[in-house]
């Protein structure tokens, strides 16, 4: 079994590295009780000031969109809905390539990032989160024993 990094020295660029291979591993869809969860496709750049990100959501309701930073994470998801699903159209299914579930993506933020300085919009299927980046914290070097 491969051995977990030590994350605590990665700056954002080795933890989306570290994310994108774990997300290989396990794959871009799921099913959890029943629901699939996918995972949207993302591009992901660096600017001078800000990394900006670009996630795939075709069809996602923007009413249901949650984009939040809880413990050093961002988390894209789409809410649950309490609503009956919506009646199939009538006729015969030839091909369904169409992916449906409900999205959802986290990214570990690290001290190089501005925890508050996120902000996202959406607009025709491509949601984009800009990540400012902060002042990235000194680490204390440990004490000598004398």
């Amino acid at each position: 079994m491969p051995r977990k990094k030590n994350t605590e020295d990665m700056g954002f660029r080795d933890s989306i590295v570290e994310e994108v291979k774990t997300q290989l591993r396990g794959g871009l869809r799921k099913v959890t009780n029943g629901e699939v969860i996918l995972s949207p496709q993302v591009d992901i750049r660096e600017e001078e000031e800000a990394f900006q990100m670009r996630f795939l959501v075709p069809g996602l309701d923007p009413t249901a969109l949650k984009v939040v930073v809880q413990q050093d994470e961002l988390v894209i998801e789409e809410a649950k809905s309490d609503e009956e699903p919506k009646e199939k159209p009538a006729g015969t299914v030839i091909l369904e390539e169409i992916e449906k579930g409900r999205y959802y993506r986290k990214f570990r933020l690290t001290d190089d990032i501005d925890h508050d300085g996120v902000s996202a919009s959406l607009s025709n299927g491509i949601l984009s989160v800009t990540l400012q980046k902060g002042e990235p914290v000194e680490k204390k070097a440990p004490k000598k024993k004398k």
